[in-house]
This record gives structure tokens, C-alpha cells and sequence, in this order.
């Protein structure tokens, strides 16, 4: 009953709170004493910056834009082998493909930041093209397929107006000025790298007419109830001329900022193929992608940072383009087209020479994550004299997931990749299921993979998390069917050998 009780009395004081009859006005008081009075945030979660500049005080997006986070060499060439790879993907299908950072808001006014703010080392954006460009004369060449836009963005803020702002000096997002610039670079960058069709002459700056717009999503002055004050709008730029694509929720959308552009090119300027494009992109998106779209008779836009080959345009002509803010580069690892770049890894993990990160002896059963347990083991022992046995794997449907002890600690500069010797019956799918913090539960968020075809073979699985805790999980397949597995070992490769 207690809680019960407790859990009323919370929600009664929420409603009275929230439907309080001088809340609005209490707040709206407090708030305009803080910022006018104080000049200081009523928030712990925002920043006053000089001229009432509003920075959103996120931890990770502040200490990355002051160069308070330090990207270690192992961390930077992992994103350097992982974007190789992803470019070799695509280039082996015929893709253009373009990987783009986008500066904060922070690196393009740091003069709005109070002093105490400065910034005090390089960001990891500015960390991560250093050291591409430190590859530039090595087999991966980075720097072909990355594309920076903070000089563009400084270039064009030098060359504006008082009141031409790139970013939204009350929100956290960049205007449709910084978007356009993007833009711009973006089409100047695919031309240079080879795609050099007619559809991506950019529009020029004549081609838009600014005009008033409604209240920006993130602006602080509504949510602080200071509009007057922080006003939230914002002028759009609207093509003099109507835009030619339509955009709609994609067939395969899994989330709500997934949608495909289209429109239909005049004659024969285009074949079905030619020009279509798919976007990865991050909330800064919304502001690009209505530019973008204009120049692809079919255009997917993607709200995420998960590489996923099977949504990709394939083909000649064909075009990805991969564009966040620089936080990703410290969010999570990158994602690897594991399977474009097998013959890499394992050639890394037979070269390995440190020591194995873990072995699994297995003269036995592995044991099975409670209620996944669609499996059934028995053990056979070696064939003939010395060879080494197998566990027999009846795999019943998918949820099955056998438990395997925590890895050791890798060194710097090497990357923990694991290798199962397997027989399948025919194509299958491994997964390697890990957590983060203790007592989470396996999620299909947190997993690496690696696809297989039928006969005895060695799949290879790179895991590039560096906050794994407690056991893996092992799932040998999805598809149902009689597995032998003969051999699952981690080693420590280093990641030159991967490039």
C-alpha cells in the first residue's frame, strides 16, 4: 500500500505544479532575473554567453568543443580503418561515398562563450583530421572520402553580415544560412571526388529570398518563456523558384526522421539509377536535407549513424552521404562493414603475435543465457589422433545465446577481434551480444556481426567497444540447423594492420 501511496502523492504534486495558476508568470519572473538582472542561466543544463547567446551545457558536447576530450591514437585509427572500409564497401559497388563533420556551435562563435569557457585544447574533430592527415601518404588515404566543413563555415562567417548567422544564436542548431554553406560544400566536394553530373550544380545564394518563419524546435526563449527576449525564429531561405522533390515516410523507416525524396527529371537527363542518394545524418539534417534533395530524383534520408548496407543505392552513379556532428566520433566506435573486409581481419588476427585476449577451451558445453536456450550441445571428441573436437550445435531458432567469460585487456593501438572456426549447413549470421554496465540485459543495440556461408569456414568479428563488462554473449546463428564449432579465440590485432 505504501508505494501506492507514495506514488500518489508524487503524481498530485506534479499536476498541482504543472497546472499551478502563477506558475508561467513565476517563472517567466524568475527566469528574466536571472538572465537580464544576473546574466547567468536560470539552468544548470544552459550557458549565457556574451550578447545573450544561448549554449546548451551539455557535458559531452562542451568538453568536446573546449578540447577537454583527448582522442588517443588507437581511438582515431580505429575510425580511420572502419571509414577505409566503408569506402571500399562502396567503391567495390560502384557508390560514391562522402563521410562529413560538422562544427559545433561552440567552434564557430567561441567569442559568445564566457571567458571561463575557453576553449583549452584541440577538439576531437580538429584531433581526427590531423591525424587523417598524418595518413595522407599511406595506403588509406582518409582524407579522399572525409570532408571537413569547419573552414567553409569560418569562411562564410567572415564574409557575412552582423546578422547573418550560421547558428542559431538562442537554439542549438545551425540556421538555413549554415545549412546552405554546408550544402554548397557538400555538392563542390562530390564534384571533386567524381561524381560530375549536371543535377549537382548547386543553387547559388540569388536563388533564395530569406523570409520569416515560426519558432525554431530548439529554441530556449519559448521554453524559458522569454521570447521577447530570446526570440526563437528564424528567416528561411526560400527558393525563388518551387522545389521540385517530395518527401515522405520511407517504406523501411525505423524512425521518424527516415523519409525518401523524389521528384520526376524532365526527359531522359537521368537513368533510374543515376543520382540517387542516401543520407546519414543527425538531428542537424532537417535544415540540409530539403537542399540536398533537389538534386537526386530519389533521395533516402537516414536519422542515425548505423551502417547499414541494405539501404543503400547501389550502382554507378549512386551516391552515400554520411554527415553528424563531431560528437559521433566519441559517442560510440564506428561501425565496420565486417564483411567487406574479412581477408583483412583475419590475415590481422593470424599476424597477431600478443597473445591471445581469450581462448575458450571447448572440451565441453558453453553455457546458455537463461531463456535463450532454442539449443541443444553435446561435444565431440578429436578425430583421429591430436585434431581437435567440436561442440555439436543443434540450433533451434533464434533465440539462442551461449555465454562466454569477459575478455582481457587489449593494449593500445590494437583492436580485439574474435574468430570462430564453424561448420554451417549454409549462410548464417553471428552475433556477439555485450553490455556496458553490470546488469544490463543483451540487447541487439549492443552487438557486432558477421556473415558466413555454408562449409567449414573462419568468420571474423572485430569488437570495438571499449566498455564491454561482464561475459559476451554468443549467438552462432539465427537460422535453425546442425553447427560444428571447432575453434573461438580473441586476439589483440593491431590496428596498422587493418589500415
Amino acid at each position: 500500500i505504501m508505494p501506492s501511496l507514495v506514488g500518489s502523492e508524487m503524481c498530485i504534486r506534479d499536476r498541482y505544479g504543472d497546472a499551478f495558476t502563477l506558475r508561467e508568470d513565476l517563472l517567466k519572473a524568475a527566469n528574466r532575473f536571472h538572465v537580464l538582472g544576473l546574466g547567468v542561466s536560470p539552468s544548470d543544463q544552459l550557458i549565457v554567453g556574451k550578447d545573450r547567446w544561448i549554449f546548451h551545457r551539455d557535458a559531452q558536447a562542451l568538453a568536446t568543443a573546449r578540447g577537454t576530450v583527448a582522442l588517443d591514437t588507437g581511438q582515431l585509427d580505429l575510425w580511420a580503418v572502419a571509414l577505409s572500409a566503408r569506402a571500399a564497401w562502396h567503391r567495390d559497388r560502384g557508390t560514391l561515398y562522402l563521410f562529413a563533420l560538422i562544427p559545433s556551435k561552440f567552434e564557430i562563435y567561441p567569442e559568445q562563450l564566457p571567458f571561463e569557457l575557453r576553449k583549452v585544447g584541440p577538439s576531437p574533430r580538429e584531433q581526427f583530421v590531423a591525424r587523417i592527415q598524418g595518413l595522407a601518404q599511406s595506403s588509406t588515404r582518409v582524407e579522399d572520402f572525409c570532408l571537413d566543413l569547419e573552414p567553409a563555415l569560418q569562411r562564410a562567417k567572415a564574409a557575412g553580415g552582423a546578422g547573418d548567422l550560421l547558428y542559431h544564436p538562442h537554439g542549438v542548431h545551425w540556421t538555413d544560412r549554415g545549412a546552405f554553406v554546408a550544402y554548397t560544400e557538400l555538392l563542390r566536394a562530390l564534384g571533386e571526388r567524381g561524381e560530375r553530373g549536371i543535377l549537382l550544380a548547386p543553387w547559388g545564394a540569388g536563388d533564395f529570398r530569406p523570409v520569416a518563419e515560426g519558432a525554431i524546435p530548439d529554441g530556449w526563449g519559448r521554453k524559458l518563456y522569454l521570447e521577447d527576449v530570446l526570440p526563437s525564429r528564424q528567416p528561411r531561405l526560400e527558393p525563388q523558384r518551387a522545389r521540385k522533390s517530395q518527401s515522405a515516410r520511407s517504406e523501411d523507416a525505423k524512425g521518424p526522421g527516415d523519409k525518401t525524396w523524389t521528384w520526376t527529371p524532365p526527359g531522359a537527363s537521368a537513368d533510374p539509377q543515376r543520382f540517387t542518394a542516401t543520407v546519414h545524418h543527425d538531428s542537424f539534417g532537417a535544415w540540409l536535407l530539403p537542399f540536398l534533395a533537389e538534386h537526386f530524383p530519389k533521395m533516402s534520408s537516414i536519422h542515425g549513424d548505423v551502417f547499414e548496407p541494405s539501404r543503400y543505392p547501389l550502382g554507378p552513379g549512386s551516391v552515400v552521404i554520411e554527415i553528424y556532428s563531431e560528437r559521433v566520433l566519441v559517442q560510440r566506435p564506428p561501425g565496420f562493414p565486417v564483411d567487406a573486409i574479412q581477408e583483412r581481419l583475419l590475415a590481422g588476427f593470424d599476424g597477431a603475435s600478443g597473445g591471445a585476449a581469450l581462448t575458450v577451451p571447448l572440451t565441453a558445453p558453453l553455457p546458455v543465457f537463461p531463456g535463450f536456450e532454442s539449443i541443444r550441445q553435446s561435444y565431440v571428441s578429436p578425430e583421429g589422433t591430436g585434431g581437435p573436437g567440436a561442440l555439436v550445435l543443434n540450433v533451434k531458432g533464434p533465440g539462442n545465446v551461449l555465454l562466454v567469460r569477459g575478455l582481457k585487456e587489449v593494449p593500445a593501438g590494437t583492436v580485439p577481434v574474435l574468430v570462430l572456426d564453424i561448420e554451417a549447413p549454409g549462410a548464417f549470421r553471428s552475433d556477439v551480444f555485450f553490455n556496458t554496465a553490470p546488469g544490463q540485459a543483451f540487447h541487439p543495440h549492443r552487438s557486432f556481426s558477421a556473415s558466413g556461408l555454408g562449409g567449414r569456414r573462419r568468420v571474423a568479428i572485430p569488437l570495438t567497444e571499449e566498455r564491454m563488462v561482464g561475459p559476451l554473449g554468443l549467438r552462432i546463428a539465427a537460422q535453425p540447423g546442425l553447427y560444428r564449432l571447432r575453434g573461438l579465440e580473441v586476439r589483440a590485432v593491431p590496428l596498422a594492420s587493418l589500415r
